[in-house]
């Protein structure tokens, strides 16, 4: 090989070592991100599923309390029926 062949060999090698350095960084930056995106989904998926336990208990708690405000209805009409039959 002669000298010209050789430098625009050992050109073209640099500009590929360049070219994978770059594919290199922008693969790490692509990862970084996706790294930072799959953090916040889990994050929010956590804020979500606590969210639906707050609102699951509430509703437990109110039909909890409906129950025993129908039980105290049904006693206070029975006790108003009473009154009427006196």
């Amino acid at each position: 090989m002669g000298p010209a062949v050789c430098k625009v060999s050992s050109q073209m090698c640099v500009e590929q070592l360049s070219s994978s350095e770059n594919n290199r960084r922008e693969l790490e930056a692509a990862i970084t991100s996706l790294k930072k995106e799959l953090s916040f989904e889990k994050q929010r998926g956590s804020e979500e599923s606590n969210s639906i336990q707050a609102l699951n208990l509430a509703k437990k708690e109110a039909n909890e309390l409906a129950e025993s405000l129908q039980v105290k209805l049904s006693e206070m009409e029975a006790e108003v029926l009473k009154l009427a039959e006196s």
